[in-house]
């Protein structure tokens, strides 16, 4: 059975800040599992708003700063890609992990960083009266929609959200030639003077009919009621980590209240930590990495 000091789950931002870290400090017994083909690969649809980071002296957009980390001198022996994290037997400190969707190994860890990114759920974020069918998903589901994919959500797309992956979403969206509009449910910080925008709104009903596409959108914008016509709707979901990973790990976790049973910040236990997502969702890239990183100094 091979063995490895630091196994690390997820490629990341939060990964790679771990790894980063490791290096660093010199340490080179340790490898990175990620399950696509590339890394940071949620940072391909945020390609508008820049975040700052102190700590790197540098401002970037999430896929400026996906370009930066990938082009960065790192030893790609330590990362091992199309693998997947199956199952973690806490007790014996071993993980299985699937390479390729072929071949299972079990690997023996000294610590093991979960840093699996958080996937958005849209159901209970936000009370949708009215109509739920097709054409509704979440901003995280358009946006890779938007870049990953040649089909689009609709022609006429209503955005519900108040943070960065809504802009994104938006700006992502006319580029594909959708007509888009924004609705938030507070103050609105990402503006980029093109898209319509309405704040503090209270959604009253989204219109459909039955096993069809919904055709509109009811809203009360400060005392005025406001009906829009959409053929889609992209909703700020919550974030809320894998199912299995939860279940591995004994964790209940969610965007408002995470209740990991964590010892002391990051760590699950002396053996195990979080990182990313995984421990605290945040749209702040850069803080997800600088986080990170700094954790390897002391786990």
């Amino acid at each position: 059975m091979k063995k490895i000091k630091y196994c690390i789950v997820g490629g990341g931002v939060a990964g790679i800040g771990f790894i980063d870290g490791l290096s660093q400090r010199g340490e080179k017994d340790f490898v990175l599992f990620e399950g696509r083909q590339q890394l940071a690969y949620t940072l391909n649809w945020m390609p508008y708003a820049k975040r700052e980071s102190k700590q790197l002296g540098l401002s970037m957009t999430g896929v400026e700063f996906k370009r930066y980390l990938v082009n960065n001198d790192r030893d790609l022996s330590k990362i091992s890609f199309s693998s997947r994290l199956l199952d973690v037997d806490k007790k014996n400190k071993i993980i299985f992990v699937n390479f390729n969707g072929e071949r299972t190994e079990q690997i023996k860890y000294e610590k093991l960083v979960i840093a699996v990114g958080g996937l958005q759920i849209l159901y209970g974020s936000y009370l949708l009266p009215g109509f739920r069918g097709a054409g509704i998903f979440t901003t995280y589901q358009t946006g890779e929609m938007l870049t990953e994919y040649n089909f689009l959500p609709g022609k006429k797309l209503f955005i519900l959200g108040r943070c960065q992956y809504s802009y994104e979403t938006a700006i992502l969206a006319q580029k594909r030639g959708i007509e888009t509009t924004i609705g938030s449910t507070g103050e609105f910080a990402f503006r980029d003077g093109k898209t319509p925008v309405y704040e503090n709104i209270e959604i009253l009903e989204v219109l459909g009919e039955k096993d069809k596409r919904m055709t509109g959108i009811k809203f009360l914008s400060g005392n005025k009621e406001v009906m829009l016509e959409a053929d889609s709707m992209a909703v700020d979901g919550k974030f809320i980590i894998e199912h299995k990973m939860r279940d591995i790990l004994g964790i209940e976790w969610g965007l408002d209240t995470w209740r990991a049973r964590l010892e002391r910040g990051f760590f699950l236990n002396d053996d195990v930590a979080l990182a990313g997502d995984a421990n605290k969702p945040d749209y702040d890239f850069t803080h997800q990495y600088e986080k990170a990183f700094n954790l390897a100094k002391e786990f």
